[in-house]
């Protein structure tokens, strides 16, 4: 969130904001796979209930219109699992795929029951796949 009371000269920081989106630099995500289903349909819940999902491509942008100047963007990868090869890599990617597993009811009965109108048993049998497939690591699926 931008604050209101920064002093002209000051400056703000957002490290916090992400794309939902998935993406692999080695096509390792089948397009029929559940992980990326998962991610269409989260995404499309929540715009569906007037929420931006994937604030963090347009920070630049809101800071820009709140007449902050010298914007700049930087973009990690978070990966999902721990397959990238750098050691500080790894261990996000293990810390944030132990909270995808931990979160992943959490984050979809509400939008997915909710808003896409889905029933809470089908939702859970469909989350079991996409478990499977986010621990298998045979997919190198990160956000940024």
């Amino acid at each position: 969130m931008l604050h209101r009371n920064a002093a002209p000269g000051g400056w703000e920081s957002s490290s916090k904001d992400f794309d939902l989106r998935y993406y692999s630099d080695d096509d390792t995500i089948p397009a029929d796979a559940s992980s990326l289903a998962w991610d269409k349909l989260i995404i499309e819940a929540t715009e569906r209930a007037g929420r931006e999902p994937s604030p963090g491509p347009k920070l630049e942008v809101y800071f820009q219109v709140a007449g902050f100047r010298k914007v700049t963007k930087r973009q990690f990868k978070v990966p999902i699992g721990s397959w990238l090869k750098a050691p500080a890599l790894k261990e996000v990617g293990s810390v944030y795929l132990a909270q995808m597993i931990e979160g992943l009811e959490g984050f979809s009965l509400g939008l997915m029951c909710d808003v896409l109108g889905w029933a809470e048993e089908e939702v859970k049998k469909f989350l079991e796949k996409v478990r499977r497939e986010f621990t298998s690591g045979k997919q190198h699926i990160y956000m940024v």
